[in-house]
């Protein structure tokens, strides 16, 4: 992938919505491991994504998963045979998050 120095002031996440336990590297650079049962994976690429081409490398391990059956994690299931399913994206935002937002009612 190429990086662009428009969006290099922006802050980069790599969306993965359904998938078992990923490491994410980015060149020879290891971003980290995700593990969840029911959310999508979202890293923050920012400070590895500097204007230029990159190689995103997604390891998925589809072996020793937390629990041992049920429709999400039995062999028969798709994210088995594909790795990853539903969106993979690229999602770019200004550098102002809102982060950790409590709400007392």
């Amino acid at each position: 992938m190429e990086i662009l120095d428009a969006v290099t002031h922006q802050r980069i996440f790599l969306y993965l919505e359904r998938t078992r336990v990923t490491k994410l590297w980015i060149d020879d650079l290891l971003i980290g491991t995700q593990n969840s049962l029911c959310t999508p994976y979202i890293y923050e690429v920012s400070s590895a994504l500097t204007p230029g081409k990159h190689t995103l490398t997604i390891c998925v391990d589809n072996t020793n998963y937390p629990t041992k059956g049920g429709h999400l994690t039995s062999e028969n299931t798709q994210t088995n045979w594909n790795g990853i399913t539903g969106k993979i994206e690229l999602r770019f935002f200004n550098k102002q998050l809102f982060k950790n937002i409590m709400l007392f009612l």
